[in-house]
């Protein structure tokens, strides 16, 4: 299989060190995605997170801190957590502000007194990221984050590649015998495709509300990929869409 953990270590470093989209994968076609797309992304965060003022929030495998920094903006605080060396010294270096904290650590082994030092956060993020963990990872992964959450909270699980559209990225011929001969060498180009039903399940046996979201259908990676919305911030909400 692919070694994530290697690749996110050793793939920023082959980038320009502004070249902030490239070092954490935020391509189509090996280009930068625009600045439009990265706005959308940020709103859709902001909207399904509902993320005001007074919100804490923690984004988890944050990378080199892009995102996060635009999150700050709407938020009381945010924390980035990611396990990658290069990526934090970025983030550190690049996108820091006054109410931003970053932390090398690794998601399955978050330290929890010193992030509750700037929570308990009332708001949670892990985007694009979910591909890299495996089924078995999804309940210590969980566990870790509601361990850091208050006592309401929204947890979003953005971006994640749906296992029942895979042939919505691998849309022709040549990209579906890519996929073959990445499979025999372990090497496949996504990660963990992941059934939605899954994640709802996870929730439910947490007595979490969860709603599974289709992404906005301006942004490249709709076709394939879809949110979750884990909560207890509200009345329980509709029943996953699964």
């Amino acid at each position: 299989m692919t070694d994530w953990a290697r690749h996110w270590i050793e793939f920023p470093l082959t980038c320009l060190p502004g070249d902030h989209l490239r070092q954490i994968g935020k391509t189509v076609g090996g280009q930068p995605i625009s600045a439009a797309q990265v706005g959308v992304i940020a709103d859709s965060i902001v909207g399904h997170l509902h993320l005001t003022a007074g919100d804490r929030l923690l984004d988890v495998c944050c990378g080199n801190g892009l995102l996060t920094r635009i999150l700050a903006d709407h938020c009381a605080a945010a924390t980035g957590v990611d396990f990658s060396p290069p990526l934090i010294a970025v983030a550190r270096r690049d996108h820091l502000a006054a109410n931003i904290r970053y932390h090398l650590m690794a998601a399955l082994a978050l330290d929890a007194p010193t992030l509750l030092a700037e929570g308990p956060f009332s708001r949670l993020l892990v985007y694009e990221a979910l591909q890299h963990f495996t089924p078995r990872d999804l309940d210590p992964l969980l566990d870790g984050l509601l361990a850091l959450a208050a006592p309401r909270f929204r947890l979003l699980l953005g971006g994640i590649p749906d296992r029942r559209r895979k042939w919505r990225f691998y849309d022709t011929p040549r990209r579906r015998l890519d996929y073959l001969r990445r499979r025999l060498t372990g090497r496949e180009a996504i990660g963990t495709w992941w059934d939605p039903a899954t994640l709802a399940r996870a929730a439910a046996r947490r007595g979490l509300a969860c709603r599974i979201l289709p992404q906005d259908p301006r942004l490249h990676t709709a076709h394939y990929r879809f949110d979750v919305l884990i909560e207890n911030d509200a009345a329980p909400a509709e029943a996953a869409g699964v």
